[in-house]
């Protein structure tokens, strides 16, 4: 397999290649950003170019992603990771987290954002937009990390059934609790290291005595802390946060099995920031469904 990667701002070059060569790609839609950078790395096959451009040529609006995607394709790459650099909306992923989405809302504007029309009509489904088999080898490459560095593992969680999961984060039904949760427990964790359960809590959804009774055995062989979200109400969503009181009882009753519970403070409140989007109340939310998780990193399972 030849794998593509496409480097985000500040990611002009990709280290530890091997037999490297340079190679250009002439495309239907124009000229790529840059040329191409062919090579080896730990025996397999990597395809990489700067989305910007070496030296950061292109603003973002100017990239020709349909030219950098045909380019790929011409060179027999099967898999594409493409890395961005971005801010972030909330306090605890900070600059140099590295987060791995699993949905995507599309706001492409300035640009084309499709390879079809002018005669040519496909329909492509959108409901999983990444790729099972990268997401696959997340976990062996999980493993490997915690091994030889010393990150944090942060895990949006937010319910304790597969059937409410599913609703708030639909990698759920392809990924389910019982395997996330054998994924944790198989991770070789140092020493006084703890992995961090984000829980983003929904008045009457989650938050009930027999949720703290599964969370807690869900978590069981886990060294973990758990981060206990109050949801910012927005336009758009049927969700509602619950009172302080709800929330404390829900830590209360989580603390009291042996847990470590730690409740964020609610901010954002004044600007609707909600679920990593930033909202004025003159504007219209809309989204093909409510998007309630807070991803810091969503384990996708593989073989």
């Amino acid at each position: 397999m030849i794998v593509g990667v496409i480097g985000g701002s500040g990611l002009y070059r990709m280290k530890g290649l091997e037999k490297v060569r340079e190679v250009r790609v002439e495309t239907p839609f124009g000229r790529p950003s840059d040329v191409y950078v062919r090579g080896i790395l730990e025996g397999t096959e990597f395809v990489f170019l700067p989305r910007h451009g070496r030296g950061h040529r292109w603003l973002p609006t100017e990239v020709n992603f349909r030219a950098n995607i045909f380019g790929m394709k011409k060179l027999g790459v099967e898999r594409i990771i493409s890395v961005s650099a971005v801010g972030s909306l909330r306090e605890e992923i900070a600059p140099g987290d590295v987060v791995i989405p699993d949905q995507f809302i599309d706001r492409t504007t300035q640009r084309p954002s499709t390879f079809f029309g002018q005669g040519v009509v496909a329909h492509i489904s959108m409901a999983d937009p990444f790729c099972a088999v990268l997401c696959g080898g997340l976990v062996r490459a999980m493993k490997r990390l915690m091994e030889e560095s010393n990150i944090n593992l942060a895990i949006s969680l937010h319910a304790t059934t597969d059937e409410i999961r599913s609703q708030l984060m639909p990698v759920n039904r392809k990924y389910p609790l019982a395997e996330l949760m054998d994924c944790c427990r198989s991770l070789p964790l140092p020493k006084r290291r703890r992995i961090t359960f984000e829980y983003v809590v929904l008045r009457g959804i989650n938050h009930s005595e027999e949720d703290a009774r599964r969370l807690s055995k869900l978590l069981t062989g886990i060294r973990s802390k758990i981060n206990l979200i109050p949801f910012n109400p927005h336009p758009g969503s049927s969700y509602r946060r619950p009172t302080a009181e709800e929330i404390a009882q829900f830590q209360n009753a989580l603390q009291v099995r042996g847990h470590q519970v730690n409740i964020r403070d609610p901010r954002g409140n004044d600007i609707q920031a909600a679920c990593g989007q930033l909202w004025t109340e003159s504007e219209t939310v809309q989204s093909s469904r409510s998007n309630v998780e807070h991803r810091t990193l969503d384990i996708a399972l593989g073989e």
